[in-house]
């Protein structure tokens, strides 16, 4: 089926281009036929996901020293540090909400196209595993470090692979896209992978 294909090659480039291990929310069941984990309609509200990346901010890692960093220094100037110390904040929050207004796009006019914007159809599927990655990585790089260009670079690139009209051509009755949707993700990226340059640029020139 189209959509069997469109997620085979998603699984491909995927593999290709982070050459890491297939996340769940893209693994599919052996038929191939649905996917492993569902979504629900709750997902593709941005509230939602603006929560979940505050929380990531505030917390920074796991039992990481970059949480301990950006609460000190949220608590000595008084609040709204945390901000200033994730800088790529502002490119998360758009990330989520382009992927998001597509997805809500395609659920309102799903009834007349015969169910097309299915929560977890290929392209949703896509977007919600980009989303996590934002909150739960992309909103964490901001330590100015090799791994962490490397990994935003690469992302892009899966981004860039995945825009592909023949897999995901426009609906007849789409007002937003999905290579839409992927070029302003891209987009964020660059800028991204733009300040995690100057960041590490000005941490070597202070070393120095």
């Amino acid at each position: 089926t189209v959509e069997a294909n469109q997620m085979r090659f998603v699984h491909s480039q995927y593999r290709a281009q982070l050459r890491g291990e297939l996340p769940e929310i893209l693994a599919m069941k052996p038929d191939f036929t649905l996917p492993v984990t569902e979504i629900k309609a709750s997902e593709t509200d941005s509230r939602v996901w603006h929560n979940r990346l505050q929380a990531c901010m505030e917390g920074g890692g796991i039992g990481s020293s970059r949480s301990r960093i950006g609460r000190s220094i949220s608590s000595s100037r008084g609040g709204g540090g945390i901000e200033k110390h994730h800088n790529l904040a502002e490119h998360c929050r758009a990330i989520i909400d382009c992927t998001c207004a597509y997805q809500q796009s395609r659920m309102k006019r799903s009834p007349l196209i015969q169910g097309k914007g299915y929560l977890n159809d290929p392209s949703s599927l896509v977007l919600q595993e980009i989303r996590r990655w934002t909150v739960e990585y992309l909103s964490r790089a901001h330590d100015a470090s090799s791994r962490s260009l490397e990994t935003t670079v690469a992302r892009r690139r899966y981004v860039e692979a995945l825009m592909d009209l023949d897999r995901f051509p426009p609906g007849s009755l789409s007002e937003m896209t999905m290579m839409q949707t992927l070029a302003q993700v891209r987009a964020h990226l660059s800028e991204c992978i733009a300040k995690i340059k100057r960041s590490i640029a000005g941490t070597t020139t202070q070393q120095r």
